[in-house]
């Protein structure tokens, strides 16, 4: 899954701080250091077909205004699954720790029947949990 990659040193080096134009490291050790590059796939919901499975090793939620993405790898890649209601709420009920196995069934849109946000369309997911063994 490692993608590691040399970086410029130049970009380092030239790093401002308080003192003035000063490097972090010395240049030998900086070109001896590879840096990872990760990649992440974002999914909307409203990305998804009505039967849509993903299946992946959860590796952590984040969270910013917009709300969680859950992160999930899956065949190499990370898939970052932003979050809406339902699966907000079932994701929650899991709450997955890293290394947990999620299987993640989209249902397609449905009508919210009760409660506050009745006659409302709304993303259905279905969500189940492999626990990783310690």
């Amino acid at each position: 899954m490692s993608n590691l990659q040399q970086q410029p040193t130049e970009a380092i080096i030239d790093v401002q701080t308080e003192e003035g134009k000063k490097p972090i490291m010395k240049k030998e050790n900086l070109d001896q250091l590879e840096f990872e590059s990760a990649t992440i796939r974002y999914v909307k919901p409203s990305e998804l077909n009505n039967g849509d499975i993903l299946v992946g090793v959860f590796k952590e939620t984040k969270t910013s205004e917009f709300g969680p993405t859950y992160l999930l790898e899956t065949d190499g890649e990370t898939i970052g699954l932003n979050g809406c209601g339902s699966l907000n709420w079932q994701i929650d009920n899991i709450s997955p720790t890293a290394g947990d196995v999620l299987k993640v069934t989209y249902g397609g849109m449905k009508t919210i029947e009760k409660g506050a946000m009745r006659g409302k369309d709304c993303h259905e997911f279905n969500v189940k949990v492999s626990r990783a063994k310690s």
